[in-house]
C-alpha cells in the first residue's frame, strides 16, 4: 500500500519547521509547493483510509500511541529519501480526516468536570454579567506584544533590500500557514475549565492536564487559529513570553477582555463583602483576603484601575498587601458640609481617618460635652460626623464618629439682635448651646430667678431655640424654655386677693414684693395683665385704671377674678326684694359694703343708671335711699305679676268646656252593652271613658261598626286599647288643672320659662346666637342651616329668638312635617313653620292656603313671616308669655270663656321650655324678665 503517513505526521507535528526549511527567496518556490499539495491530496485520502484500518488493528493489539507512530514515521522518513520530496510538500489541510482523528485522541470531560465548568461559568455570569469586547486592548502591559521569532527575523533580514517584495512574499507564504496557525495579539483574562488540555506548542500535539492550574486567573496576550479552532496562550504574567504555561482551546476557558484604565491614585472604602485577589478576577488560588468583612470600613489605597469585560477592578494596598478588589465590594467616601451639634455616646470609637482602625481611639474622654459638626461623610450607607470643640472643620477637630454613635441635631444661627429675657429659675446655663455637664456655667438657675438675660445671639438646635447673652457677668447659653418675656396686654376684670399672697411693684423682682394682708376683703379693678412665660400676672388698682390707684402685680392664682363689662347706661327701675347687700363696687367685698342688710329697704325702688356684667352675673348701679350703690340682679325684683279677677277653679271649668287635648296615655273603658260578639260597636256613637263608670270623663268616642281590642272586663265594662292608637284624646280635669296652675312651675328653673316675657329679643350677640342656633338646628330636617332666619325674625319684630326656634322645632316635628318641608298649592310650593292656619280638622290644606296667602315660598320667608304673625296676633296682643299664648287668662277674665288660644294641647307651654332651656344654657349671658299670672 502506498502511504504518505510519514509526511502527514511531520506536517501534523511541525508544519512550520517544514516551511522554514524551504529557502523562500522567490515566489516560485511557494507556488510549486502549493501545486504539489493539490496533486498529492488523493494519495493523502488513501493514506488516511489505510491509517484508519491500521489504527483499529493497533488498538486491538495494544494501542500504540500517536507519539510512537509519529516517531516511527520520522525514522522511515530518514531512511526513505527517495520519496522525501513528495511527502515534504504534503499539506496537512488536505486531509479531511485529520481533525477527526485528533479529536478522537482527546480525553473527554467527565460529567463531574462538566458540571464544575458550568457552575463556574454560571457564577461568573452572575458576578460580572459580562459581554466580550470584540477588540480587546491591553494598555498597561507592553511586554504582552507579540514577539518576532528568530526565523521570521532571518526572513525579514534577507528581504530588506526589497521591502515591497518582502511584504508580498511574507503575505503569500502565510497563506499556507494561516490554514494551520494564525497568531495575533489580544488582552484577556481567563479561568481554565476542569478537564481541559494544555498544549506546549501549537506545532505539536504534546499536552498535559489543566488540573493543577484550575481555580486561578491567567493572562492571555496571544491567541491563534488552527484550522478554525481558536487557542489561547495562558500565562501567569501579563506577557506572551514570560510566565507562559501553554495553549488552551477557546472552549476550555472562561474569558473576558482585560484593559488598563488608568493609574490614578484614589482612596476607596472596603464594604466588607467579597474577597481580595492578587490579580483582577482572581480565583481561589489568587485569594489574598478571602473574607473582607473583617476589613470592613478600611481604606483601600488604589494605584491602578482595570476592566475585565464590563467589570471594574481596582489594584491597591490593603492592610499592607497589594490586592485586586472588584468595584462592587468598594465604595467611596462622599464628604459634604453640614451644621449640627452632637453628644458622643458611651463606648463609641473615634477615628482620625475613616476606615483606618489604626487611627481610632476610645470616646470615653469626650463624653458629657457638646461638639460642633461642620463636616459629614457617607461611606456605603454609613454616615460619619467630624466633631470639633470649635465651630470649624479644621480647628479644634477631634475626629470622625459613626452617626449612630452620637445624638445630634441641626444647628443654625438665627440672628444677633439684642433681646431681653427673664430667667424663670429652672434649668441650667451652658458655655455652648445644648451643652453637657462639662459645658455648664450655672448648674442651677433657681438662684438667679427673675434676673435679666441680655441676649446678643439666637441659635436653633433642632427645633429648640437657645439664647446667648450676659447673665450675672458671664456669657452663657440658655434654652428658651428656661427664659421668659413680659408680654403686657389690656384686660378688664374684677378681683379679690387671696390671703397670704404677695404683691410686686416690679414683676420678677422679689425685692419689690410686699404682703397682701392689708388689701383683703375688697374688690379691685384689673385693667392690665402680663404674661411672663407660663405665669400670668394681674395689675390691681382701686380705680378702673392701669395708671391711677395702682397697688401692684399679683400672680393670677393669688386672685379670684371675673370678667368685667359695661352693659349699658339705660335708665331702669327695680324693686328691692329685701335680701342681700349693696356695695360701692360691683361684686364688692366687706370693705365695699354700703348697705349690709337690704331687708330694711324692701320694696324701695332702685333707679338704675348703669348695668354691668361680672362674669355671668348682672349688677345694677343706681340710687337707693340717697346713695349710689351696686346691687346684684338676684336681690332685685324683675318680674311683673298680673292678677286676674278669676279663680283657678273657674278657669278650669272654662278650659274643660273648650275641649282640651292631651297625648297622655289613659286606661279606657266602654260599656259592654254596646259591643257585640265580634267586638264591634253597636251604638251610633259610643263614649270611651277614663274609668268603668259614667262618672268618669269622656276620653274619646267610637263610631258604630268600629272594632275594639278588649283587654279585660269589669262590672259590665270592657277595658279596651284606645289611646295608643290615637295621638290626641280628652284629658281629665286633674291633668288640665296641673298645667293650668302657674304655682306648679314657679320654683322649677326650667318650667319657670313659661312666664318669660317674649316681647323682647335676647341680649346676646348675633355671632353667639348664630353659633348656638346653627349647632342646635343641625340635622333637624328643613330647619338645618336656618339659624340666621330666626335671628333676623327676632330683630325685625322685637320678640324672643329662642322662643321662635323652640316653637318651630315643636310645631314641625324637628323640621320634618309636611307643611315644613313644603306643599304645592295652586302650582306654588309653600312652607308653614308654625302651623299657622292649620286646624285639627284641616291640618295640611288650610295651613298651605295660609302660607300661600302670606307668600311663604321659602323656608326663610316662612320663619320670618310666621314670626310676624306670632308677634302681632299673640305676643303684642296681650299674650306675651308661653303660658298666656296657651291659656289666655285675660280672655277668661274678661269674656268668661276660653278664647284665642294658640293650641289645644294642655302640655303645649310645658313642652316648649325644654328646647328653650337647653338653648339658654349655651349662651354666655342673658337676661330674663317674667310676667307671672295670679288667680284670685
Amino acid at each position: 500500500m502506498f502511504r504518505l503517513q510519514p509526511i502527514y505526521k511531520m506536517l501534523e507535528k511541525g508544519p512550520l519547521k517544514l516551511l522554514r526549511g524551504v529557502k523562500m527567496r522567490k515566489n516560485a518556490i511557494l507556488i510549486v509547493f502549493l501545486l504539489m499539495v493539490q496533486l498529492l491530496s488523493p494519495l493523502a485520502v488513501m493514506a488516511d483510509s489505510n491509517e484508519k484500518e491500521e489504527s483499529a488493528v493497533n488498538k486491538t493489539e495494544g494501542e500504540v500511541s500517536l507519539d510512537e507512530e509519529v516517531n516511527k514515521e520520522e525514522v522511515e522518513l530518514d531512511e526513505s529519501q527517495s520519496i522525501a520530496g513528495e511527502e515534504e510538500l504534503e499539506d496537512q489541510s488536505q486531509d479531511p480526516t485529520l481533525e477527526e482523528d485528533v479529536q478522537k485522541e482527546e480525553v473527554p470531560l467527565s460529567e463531574e468536570d462538566v458540571q464544575k465548568v458550568e457552575d463556574k461559568n454560571t457564577d461568573e455570569e452572575k458576578l460580572h454579567d459580562l459581554e466580550e469586547d470584540k477588540e480587546p486592548l491591553d494598555e498597561t502591559n507592553k511586554e504582552s506584544e507579540e514577539q518576532i521569532t528568530e526565523d521570521e527575523a532571518s526572513v525579514i533580514q534577507e528581504n530588506q533590500k526589497d521591502e515591497t517584495e518582502k511584504v508580498e512574499t511574507t503575505k503569500q507564504a502565510r497563506i499556507f500557514v494561516s490554514q494551520i496557525i494564525e497568531e495575533e495579539s489580544t488582552s484577556l483574562l481567563g479561568h481554565l475549565h476542569s478537564g481541559a488540555e494544555i498544549y506546549k506548542t501549537l506545532e505539536g500535539r504534546e499536552s498535559f492536564s489543566s488540573d493543577d492550574f484550575l481555580n486561578a486567573v491567567y493572562y492571555i496576550k496571544k491567541q491563534a487559529n488552527v484550522n478554525g479552532q481558536k487557542y489561547y496562550l495562558i500565562s501567569t504574567e501579563p506577557s506572551s513570553t514570560q510566565g507562559t504555561i501553554g495553549w488552551v482551546m477557546e472552549e476550555d476557558l472562561s474569558t473576558h477582555t482585560h484593559k488598563g484604565v488608568d493609574t490614578k491614585r484614589k482612596d476607596l472604602i472596603v464594604k466588607g463583602t467579597g474577597s481580595a485577589y492578587s490579580k483582577a478576577w482572581g480565583g481561589n488560588k489568587d485569594v489574598v483576603f478571602g473574607d473582607l468583612s473583617v476589613l470592613k470600613g478600611n481604606v483601600f489605597k488604589v494605584n491602578k484601575t482595570e476592566t475585565v469585560g464590563n467589570n471594574t477592578w481596582y489594584r491597591g494596598v490593603l492592610n499592607g498587601k497589594e490586592v485586586f478588589i472588584h468595584s462592587s465590594y468598594l465604595t467611596t467616601k462622599e464628604e459634604s458640609s453640614t451644621s449640627r451639634l452632637g453628644h458622643v455616646k458611651s463606648g463609641s470609637t473615634i477615628f482620625q481617618t475613616i476606615g483606618e482602625t489604626a487611627t481610632s481611639f476610645s470616646s470615653d474622654d469626650y463624653l458629657n460635652s457638646v461638639y460642633y459638626i461642620k463636616r459629614q461623610a457617607l461611606v456605603e450607607g454609613q454616615l460619619y460626623y467630624l466633631i470639633s470643640t470649635e465651630p470649624s472643620s479644621s480647628k479644634g477637630v477631634v475626629g470622625w464618629l459613626r452617626a449612630e454613635d452620637m445624638q445630634t441635631h441641626t444647628h443654625k444661627g438665627v440672628d444677633t439682635k439684642s433681646k431681653t429675657f427673664y430667667v424663670k429659675g429652672t434649668g441650667t446655663a451652658y458655655a455652648k448651646a445644648w451643652g453637657g455637664p462639662n459645658d455648664e456655667v450655672y448648674h442651677d438657675l433657681s438662684g438667679l430667678k427673675g434676673n435679666i438675660l441680655k441676649v446678643n445671639k439666637t441659635e436653633t438646635v433642632g427645633k429648640n431655640t437657645w439664647y446667648r447673652g450676659d447673665l450675672n457677668g458671664k456669657e452663657v447659653f440658655i434654652h428658651s424654655s428656661y427664659l421668659t418675656t413680659k408680654e403686657e396686654t389690656s384686660t378688664s376684670r374684677l378681683g379679690h386677693i387671696k390671703s397670704g399672697s404677695t404683691i410686686y411693684e416690679t414683676i420678677g423682682d422679689t425685692t419689690t414684693g410686699f404682703s397682701s394682708d392689708d388689701y383683703l376683703n375688697a374688690v379691685y379693678y384689673i385693667k392690665r395683665q402680663a404674661q411672663v412665660g407660663d405665669q400670668l400676672y394681674y395689675l390691681i388698682s382701686n380705680e378702673p385704671s392701669s395708671s391711677k390707684g395702682v397697688l401692684g402685680w399679683l400672680k393670677a392664682e393669688d386672685l379670684n377674678t371675673h370678667t368685667h363689662q359695661g352693659v349699658d347706661s339705660k335708665s331702669k327701675s327695680f324693686y328691692v326684694k329685701g335680701t342681700g347687700t349693696a356695695y360701692s363696687k360691683a361684686w364688692g367685698g366687706s370693705k365695699d359694703v354700703i348697705y349690709q342688710d337690704l331687708s330694711e329697704l324692701k320694696g324701695n325702688v332702685l333707679t338704675v343708671n348703669k348695668t354691668e356684667k361680672v362674669g355671668n352675673n348682672i349688677w345694677y348701679r343706681g340710687e337707693l335711699d340717697g346713695k349710689e350703690v351696686f346691687i346684684h340682679e338676684a336681690y332685685l325684683n324683675q318680674e311683673k305679676k298680673t292678677t286676674y279677677n278669676l279663680s283657678l277653679s273657674e278657669a278650669l271649668k272654662m278650659q274643660m268646656s273648650a275641649a282640651p287635648q292631651t297625648d297622655k296615655e289613659y286606661d279606657t273603658y266602654v260599656s259592654s252593652n254596646y259591643i257585640d260578639g265580634s267586638n264591634k260597636v253597636t251604638a251610633d256613637v259610643l263614649n270611651v271613658r277614663g274609668g268603668p263608670s259614667t262618672n268618669y270623663w269622656v276620653v274619646g268616642q267610637l263610631k258604630k261598626g268600629e272594632k275594639v281590642t278588649i283587654l279585660n272586663s269589669q262590672g259590665g265594662w270592657y277595658k279596651i286599647e284606645f289611646t295608643k292608637s290615637r295621638q290626641w284624646v280628652n284629658p281629665n280635669e286633674n291633668d288640665v288643672l296641673y298645667y293650668l296652675n302657674p304655682k306648679n312651675f314657679l320654683d322649677d328653673e326650667k318650667q319657670r320659662l313659661q312666664f318669660v316675657d317674649l316681647a323682647q329679643s335676647i341680649e346676646a350677640t348675633d355671632n353667639e346666637l348664630y353659633r348656638v342656633f346653627n349647632s342646635h338646628l343641625s340635622g333637624r330636617g328643613i330647619l338645618n342651616g336656618q339659624a340666621q332666619a330666626f335671628i333676623d325674625a327676632g330683630k325685625a319684630y322685637g320678640i324672643n329668638e329662642i322662643y321662635l326656634v323652640a316653637h318651630t322645632i315643636l310645631e314641625t316635628g324637628n323640621g320634618n312635617s309636611t307643611l315644613a318641608k313644603g306643599v304645592e298649592y295652586r302650582g306654588v310650593k309653600v312652607y308653614n313653620m308654625y302651623g299657622i292656619g292649620a286646624v285639627d280638622a284641616c291640618p295640611i290644606s288650610c295651613g298651605a292656603k295660609r302660607a300661600y296667602e302670606e307668600g311663604w315660598t321659602t323656608p326663610y320667608k316662612a320663619i320670618v313671616g310666621g314670626a310676624r304673625f306670632a308677634a302681632q296676633d299673640y305676643i303684642f296682643a296681650g299674650q306675651n308669655t308661653l303660658y298666656d299664648i296657651r291659656w289666655n287668662p285675660a280672655a277668661m277674665s274678661i269674656l268668661g270663656n276660653a278664647n284665642h288660644q294658640y293650641a289645644t294641647d294642655i302640655g303645649w307651654a310645658y313642652k316648649q321650655v325644654n328646647t328653650m332651656y337647653n338653648l339658654y344654657q349655651q349662651l354666655s349671658s342673658y337676661t330674663l324678665k317674667y310676667d307671672i299670672p295670679e288667680y284670685k
